[in-house]
């Protein structure tokens, strides 16, 4: 390929364009924040969990599958855990548990290295949004639970949850 000077004119203007570019952005002002892609809350018998975790999909039948997880002094290994774990259907309603969805509740203790595990009897979740993108971050769904528990199999107590919202890109 042979080059003319105006190709190598307009190929100094690019470039000069792009060293300026870079010089023209602000190293005094902050980045803006970062939008949480999720949020997630609820209440265990009336205490409130804040969520460190969430992971949402669509499963290969068209329901969702939501985990979000609290953790209580995540830095430590003696951590609490706190994980509701809902499986629900792929659009906006309102679905009784546990006939039309799942709902799960599991605590662990990192300092003694139990768990419990509780499955729900009764309550509700609602969907209020819930958009299906093509790609991954392009899927949104929003909404609210509320559930009774049993424990299950080596496990005690009967824990309620309430007050439970979601908002999660994913």
């Amino acid at each position: 390929m042979i080059f003319t000077s105006s190709c190598w004119r307009r190929l100094a203007g690019a470039l000069a364009l792009l060293a300026t570019a870079g010089a023209c952005t602000s190293k005094t002002s902050d980045p803006a924040p970062e939008v949480p892609l999720a949020t997630t809350t609820w209440t265990v018998d009336g205490t409130a969990t804040g969520t460190n975790d969430v992971r949402a999909d669509a499963t290969a039948n068209g329901a969702l599958s939501l985990v979000a997880t609290a953790r209580l002094s995540p830095t430590t290994s003696a951590s609490i855990e706190h994980t509701v774990d809902l499986l629900l259907p792929g659009r906006v309603g309102t679905f009784a548990l546990p006939a039309a969805a799942r709902a799960r509740y599991y605590t662990f203790d990192g300092a003694t290295s139990r768990g419990q595990q509780y499955a729900a009897t009764s309550g509700s979740v609602t969907i209020s949004s819930y958009v299906a993108g093509p790609a991954l971050g392009a899927s949104h769904v929003v909404g609210t639970f509320a559930f009774a528990t049993q424990a299950m199999p080596g496990s005690t107590g009967t824990p309620t949850i309430a007050s439970g919202s979601f908002d999660v890109t994913f």
